[in-house]
């Protein structure tokens, strides 16, 4: 190669560089950005995974407080109709 040559092919190579810096600097943006969000999102999911359990449980409480009522109930239902209609 001739000397002319080289130090075109030199100046290319420092423009690829330039260019290569910038891509990685906005790529690097981007991730701490994505990493940022991902961070966000774990924390709102475990939030909303917490609160559903808390529903669930809440509905199963529910459920069985009624289940509770509803065999009382059927107990003095049972009881009155003995008595109404006797032995």
């Amino acid at each position: 190669m001739h000397q002319q040559d080289l130090i075109l092919e030199l100046r290319r190579s420092q423009q690829e560089n330039v260019e290569l810096k910038r891509n990685f600097e906005t790529l690097k943006g981007v991730h701490l950005q994505l990493s940022s969000a991902h961070k966000q999102l774990k924390g709102n999911f475990a939030a909303l995974q917490e609160e559903r359990v808390s529903v669930e449980k809440q509905y199963q409480s529910l459920c069985e407080s009624w289940r509770l009522e509803l065999a009382d109930k059927q107990r003095s239902f049972e009881a009155a109709k003995a008595q109404i209609l006797g032995p």
